[in-house]
């Protein structure tokens, strides 16, 4: 756990970081979309393995901030999914 943030600025950095790794990982879940259904195979799995890799260590450095934080991390991701999808229903 990283101590030398005070407590308030953990739990509001947990969110923001997990809402924008959220539309990031979500947000290039699109392309790879289309880069499968292009046959564009090796890039679409090279994609994919980038993508979770980096939602992984990302997690994993906002697990350092402390449980409110990682917590609050994986609301942002929620809400990040349900701002993407919402999206993506209505491109308008």
């Amino acid at each position: 756990m990283i101590l030398n943030i005070p407590l308030a600025a953990r739990v509001v950095m947990g969110p923001l970081a997990g809402f924008v790794l959220g539309l990031a990982h979500f947000g290039t879940l699109a392309a790879n979309v289309r880069l499968v259904t292009r046959n564009a195979l090796a890039r679409a799995v090279a994609l994919q393995i980038l993508r979770v890799a980096t939602t992984i260590l990302m997690f994993m450095a906002i697990a350092r901030l402390g449980p409110l934080a990682l917590l609050g991390a994986a609301a942002g991701f929620l809400v990040a999914r349900t701002a993407t999808l919402a999206c993506a229903r209505n491109p308008s």
